[in-house]
Formats: structure tokens, C-alpha cells, sequence
């Protein structure tokens, strides 16, 4: 069975599908610093929630915006979706050292002008590591409303080769413990050490001894002007 729940959280057992989809809010707040947007895909990319600190209301969006939409064309453009994913992630973080896309797919490439490797060279032309999480089983893609029966559409040679043109990494989700981990093993790989200033609280006291040292020598210039005076 294509839909069997293999995956628990809290408790239950849920389809690895929701297992990504929660382990991914949870990344989310993990990282309460980074700037990020969020990038839903079948036939074609569309964006969900623009690049973004404003973290609070992503958790809600990937529950009500990242399901299938009859508005949008059916099929896997993976291509389409790093190459839509990409142009928000340059665009919206010009000033970052760091620019990451988190690629969390059940299925093939199917549709789309650009194909996932291309996408890649062109992310990887502008700094953009991918990570690419296989979340589909060996019978093909996550069963749904529009997929009622399994399709044999799992690549993941395609996923470990978009990664591996970016320098970023594939990770095989079969369990929740391995999605856990994948998520897990990206947070530590992304940790950037914030830049600290320090500051130290320095008291100047050389006007005290510039101070003293005038007043000496207007006592010695005095002592001396008298000494004179008596001679003469």
C-alpha cells in the first residue's frame, strides 16, 4: 500500500507525508534568525509565503496552503520548482552568505521546460546548495485525492544528483526517525556562528597624571623663579 502509515507522531501512526510536513515546522523553529520563504509544487511552483523572518504564521501556511490545489496543474515540475525557488531565494536574501533549498518530494520530474539538473547548475551558479529529501516508497509516488493509485514515479538518482551539483546532501525518508534526521543533520550543516562585538568599557585616567605632572612642573618653575629672585 502506497498510503500505509509508517511514520508516528505524537503517537499516531501518519503517512510520511505529514511526518515531512510536521518535522519541517519543526526545522522552522529551530532556526527563530533565518530569513525563509516557502515554495509549494506540482505542475508548476507557487509561492506560499515569501522570503520572511516573520516566522509565526509559516507553521499555519504548510497546513492550509501546501495541499493539493484543483487550481493547480497536476504533475512534478521539479525543475520549474528549484529554478521558481531559487529567483525568490536570490532575490530575497542578496545580503546572505548562506542560501539554502530544502527539495521534499514523493515523485519524479515529469513536467516543466527545465529539467532538475539544469535548475541545479543554475542554483549552484548563484550560490544556492540544494538538499533533497525522498519522501515517496519504492511503489512510486505518495498516494492522494488526484493519485487514487500508485504510480511508479520514485527517482531518486535524479534528487542525489541535484544535490551533489550544488554540494548540498540526499536524504532517504523512510521513517520518521530518518526525516527526523535528515532535518537534524541540515540544521547542524547550516549553523552559521552569529558575528559578536565586544566591547569593553575602557576608563581613561592619563588626564589625572597629565594633571599632576603640570601642577609639578609649575611647582618647580615657581621654586626656581624664586631662588632667583633671592640671588639677586
Amino acid at each position: 500500500m502506497i498510503d500505509i502509515r509508517d511514520c508516528i507522531i505524537d503517537g499516531k501512526n501518519e503517512t510520511r507525508l505529514l511526518a515531512a510536513r510536521e518535522l519541517s515546522k519543526d526545522f522552522i523553529r529551530k532556526r527563530p534568525h533565518d530569513l525563509i520563504g516557502i515554495v509549494a509544487f506540482a505542475g508548476q511552483p507557487y509561492s506560499v509565503c515569501p522570503i520572511t523572518h516573520a516566522h509565526d504564521w509559516l507553521p499555519t501556511l504548510i497546513d492550509t496552503e501546501v495541499v493539493y490545489n484543483k487550481a493547480v496543474t497536476p504533475g512534478t515540475a521539479v525543475g520549474s520548482a528549484i529554478g521558481f525557488s531559487t529567483t525568490l531565494l536570490t532575490n530575497g536574501t542578496k545580503n546572505s552568505d548562506s542560501k539554502v533549498i530544502i527539495l521534499i518530494t514523493d515523485g519524479s520530474s515529469n513536467l516543466g521546460l527545465l529539467r532538475p539538473e539544469q535548475a541545479a547548475e543554475l542554483a549552484r551558479d548563484l550560490n544556492v546548495k540544494i538538499y533533497t529529501l525522498a519522501i515517496g516508497s519504492e511503489g512510486g509516488r505518495i498516494r492522494n485525492n488526484r493519485f487514487p493509485t500508485p504510480t511508479q514515479e520514485f527517482d531518486t538518482e535524479t534528487l542525489k544528483r541535484v544535490a551533489k551539483i550544488t554540494e548540498g546532501e540526499f536524504y532517504r525518508a523512510q521513517t520518521t526517525e530518518s526525516i527526523e534526521n535528515a532535518f537534524n543533520t541540515i540544521d547542524q550543516l547550516e549553523k552559521k556562528e552569529s558575528p559578536i562585538s565586544t566591547f569593553r568599557d575602557i576608563k581613561e585616567y592619563h588626564h589625572y597624571f597629565t594633571l599632576a605632572g603640570a601642577i609639578c612642573l609649575t611647582i618647580m618653575l615657581i621654586s626656581q623663579f624664586q631662588n632667583r629672585i633671592k640671588l639677586l
